[in-house]
């Protein structure tokens, strides 16, 4: 399979005009269109980690969700030398980049049904004018403290932050958006009144503002974004069994003991 096929039947399942509305950097960062693609990586960020990885011999094509490049390439270049150095050795062997992040954020049976699912919900649905958010119920309501325990048992999680404006509610009905989404906790909270939301990225006025307003918020790190990889793989699969998918989970939470 071309590249190009490839990337057409990712679009189908993750519509590139997604990213075209937002004014997001997905899409192709680099290479031939033409190149055929038998070797994939999957990864969540394409970086000095993942290029030192013996994984990465091999590949015809990389995969991440957040873009390898976020602006024009010259003054990004110019600006990070790291960066620079990985593009010339990238450029030189020819890689295929693919970026797919808001696409695959807001897209149905992307990163937030994902997540969704990995925190045991039921009955999950995205939320009206809230795109990248997803809703749904507990199995059965827990407290807030023992949906904190329940959320880091899920997500495998050794630490998370707990905004308790209600610490008194119990809590059935959850919404969620992985990574920087805390902007969004009105809008859950408020005006949809679910019990808990679970985003990432939370700033100080924000945590403020949700202990004003009585409602709960739980701040998870942007490394449960790591379902991605597990995710397109899936998808690959479905779009080509014959491809051979490489994974690389490099980020996950520090844990300091």
């Amino acid at each position: 399979m071309l590249a190009k096929e490839l990337i057409k039947q990712i679009e189908q399942r993750y519509p590139f005009r997604i990213a075209k509305v937002h004014h997001d950097p997905s899409g192709l960062a680099m290479g031939d269109l033409k190149k055929p693609i038998k070797h994939v990586l999957v990864c969540l960020d394409l970086d000095e980690f993942v290029i030192n990885d013996s994984k990465l011999q091999d590949i015809d094509m990389i995969i991440t969700h957040h873009p390898y490049l976020y602006g024009k390439l010259k003054k990004v270049l110019k600006q990070d030398a790291l960066k620079a150095k990985t593009y010339a050795y990238l450029k030189e062997k020819g890689f295929v980049v693919y970026g797919l992040h808001l696409p695959f954020d807001i897209a149905i049976n992307g990163m937030n049904d994902a997540l969704a699912t990995k925190l045991g919900l039921i009955k999950i649905h995205q939320i009206s004018g809230v795109p990248f958010a997803r809703g749904g119920f507990l199995a059965s309501p827990l407290s807030l403290q023992e949906f904190v325990l329940y959320t880091k048992q899920h997500f495998n999680l050794s630490s998370l932050g707990v905004v308790a404006g209600d610490k008194d509610r119990m809590i059935n009905k959850v919404a969620i958006i992985g990574g920087g989404g805390s902007s969004a906790w009105k809008d859950v909270l408020v005006h949809h009144d679910y019990d808990c939301y679970l985003s990432g990225d939370v700033r100080h006025y924000e945590r403020r503002d949700i202990l004003r307003y009585h409602v709960n918020y739980l701040d998870l790190p942007h490394e449960i974004e790591n379902v991605f990889v597990d995710k397109m793989a899936e998808v690959l699969g479905e779009i080509d069994p014959k491809l051979q998918v490489a994974k690389i989970i490099h980020e996950v939470p520090m844990e300091i003991k």
